[in-house]
């Protein structure tokens, strides 16, 4: 097949002898073009720089928060009553603070737990596990870092991407499997047979090479050419390789930005006032709210404005 770059930072890529170079730092998508079948694919790539190790990242549980460095450490502070913050201890922190894990790459947290992706391809956990969420085969709380293993006790390995809900921690592999634990599905890493050749993933979505979108339990959404799913606490978002963004779930907040406050079952387009919201370049669902940062650097919110979370001069709930 073919590739090309679609630039969406300001920034560029060369592609020579097979090799991508960027000139910039950011967050863009390589679209991928293969010939033979005609299939067009978008990839996304976080661009670190020659001093960083990852990304930069911060995650919001409940009522804590964990930050990625970018040298691969790193740091917790908040809440701790179920030992969230891997320190080995139960106590609250006020500031954050350094754990002691080292070249992660990517974190997730979920309700009174954290995800932690190192550059192993391994996934180790700490926190609240009354559901098996954290993946180590029991349902025992844990304050120090534990390994993620499979049900054969075999550590989970290969892992690029994890997801946390609730109470259900998600993971995607190298070779587009998906693998679950948590909440109806053990305290083991249990790899999914319904749904293959995935690029992306969220607590409760898959979405696969071709653009489909699949819940975990294996049924199929009617929307097609996604790249990316992002998943809040009773909603999730979904944005097409044309830079156009869908929604669905609950929508008491106005969260689904489709102009209404009613629930939806089946995707729905996002909306501004006048038309469809187009030239997206990425979508953040949270808690009852939603964001979408666009290609030119603007950004829109929507859904509850509980404690003026929206950023903007409204002091109601907005719906688109």
């Amino acid at each position: 097949g073919s590739g090309l770059v679609e630039n969406q930072q300001k920034f560029f890529f060369e592609l020579k002898d097979g090799t991508v170079t960027a000139t910039g730092i950011g967050t863009t998508y390589i679209k991928v073009h293969d010939t033979k079948t005609n299939i067009w694919n978008a990839v996304r790539v976080n661009v670190n720089g020659s001093e960083n190790k990852a990304q930069p990242k911060v995650v919001g549980g409940n009522c804590y928060y964990a930050a990625l460095k970018g040298n691969g450490t790193v740091y917790t502070w908040g809440y701790n009553g179920s030992g969230q913050l891997g320190l080995g201890d139960t106590n609250n922190r006020l500031e954050p603070t350094q754990t002691n894990m080292k070249n992660v790459i990517d974190i997730a947290a979920g309700d009174n737990y954290t995800i932690i992706l190192k550059s192993d391809g391994t996934v180790w956990t700490w926190g609240y596990n009354g559901y098996g969420q954290l993946g180590e085969g029991t349902s025992s709380d844990r304050s120090t870092p534990v390994q993620v293993i499979k049900p054969d006790g075999a550590p989970l390995t290969k892992i690029v991407k994890v997801s946390a809900g609730t109470y259900r921690t998600v993971a995607l592999d190298e070779e587009g499997n998906v693998w679950v634990w948590g909440y109806g599905y053990g305290s083991t890493a249990t790899k999914l047979t319904t749904i293959n050749n995935v690029i992306d993933i969220s607590p409760n979505y898959a979405v696969t090479q071709t653009g489909e979108v699949y819940k975990i339990d294996g049924q199929k959404l009617t929307i097609s050419n996604i790249i990316r799913v992002s998943e809040g606490a009773n909603h999730a978002l979904f944005l097409t390789k044309t830079g156009k963004g869908y929604s669905v779930g609950t929508n008491n907040k106005g969260q689904l930005g489709d102009g209404t406050t009613v629930n939806k079952s089946s995707p729905t387009v996002i909306k501004t006032e006048t038309s469809n919201l187009t030239d997206i370049k990425e979508l953040k669902a949270g808690a009852g709210s939603s964001m979408a940062i666009m290609k030119n650097g603007d950004t829109y919110t929507w859904g509850s404005n509980n404690n003026n979370k929206l950023g903007t001069t409204a002091t109601n709930n907005q719906i688109y």
